[in-house]
């Protein structure tokens, strides 16, 4: 299935937001869409629409133990090499302070890249965007953790 452009939904918002760029600007066969909130206990999903509107969840958040797998999904999804990758605001192993994850678009199996807030939240904390690849590192930003505490960019050299 090819991919293409992905969207947030909020609360609210229903698919026919997205629903008419499909196989208009975007001519692929399925759009993938991020639901912040929605899913096993409101914690966000993925899911893919495709020329039909046929929906198919590719993974809900929040199904591992404290949701060490991520909760609510902020920004859009990078696609590379058929993996996509994206931030959660909430969730991880740590104290609950956000996630990269790799979801595989075929399988839906989800990998948490990296869990923010290790130790002293140096490294960032919720992430509130979406990611960015400049010759194969991805790039972010978190609202919140750094130093003093306003928030940080981070760097993930080939998570691939």
């Amino acid at each position: 299935m090819a991919l293409s452009l992905a969207f947030v939904l909020e609360r609210g918002d229903s698919e026919s937001a997205c629903e008419s760029e499909i196989g208009r600007d975007f001519p692929a066969e399925a759009v993938v869409i991020l639901r912040r909130w929605s899913g096993l206990g409101d914690t966000g999903t993925v899911f893919s629409l495709d020329k039909n509107q046929n929906e198919t969840v590719l993974y809900s958040f929040c199904v591992q133990t404290s949701c060490s797998d991520g909760a609510n999904p902020v920004g859009g999804l990078l696609n590379i090499n058929g993996t996509l990758y994206g931030t959660t605001q909430f969730g991880g192993l740590n104290s609950g302070d956000g996630t990269v994850f790799a979801i595989n678009h075929k399988t839906g199996a989800e990998t948490v890249v990296y869990t923010f807030c290790q130790t002293d939240c140096s490294d960032g904390d919720e992430p509130a965007a979406g990611l960015i690849v400049v010759l194969g590192t991805l790039y972010g930003t978190t609202e919140f953790g750094g130093t003093p505490g306003k928030g940080t960019v981070f760097a993930i050299k080939k998570p691939y």
